[in-house]
């Protein structure tokens, strides 16, 4: 399981990512979760950044702006 902590509702995104045939979940808000199969390659590794950049790109969501990074 993969839990991306963003500082904004996640549910627009996952909404996207299914659009993009991305099954994620939007948890506690502003986490998007992912949780792939054991056996997940790296081609659909790549292919799921691409699709998440392309889904922040069309929601006018820059990554960089858009994960909460913790200050620790």
């Amino acid at each position: 399981m993969l839990g991306i902590v963003f500082n904004r509702e996640t549910l627009p995104i996952m909404r996207a990512l299914l659009e993009e045939r991305v099954v994620a979940n939007a948890t506690a808000g502003n986490v998007l979760r992912l949780v792939p199969p054991l056996t997940i390659s790296e081609e659909e590794i790549f292919r799921f950044s691409l699709r998440l950049r392309k889904v922040l790109q069309t929601l006018h969501i820059s990554s960089q702006q858009a994960l909460q990074h913790d200050s620790k």
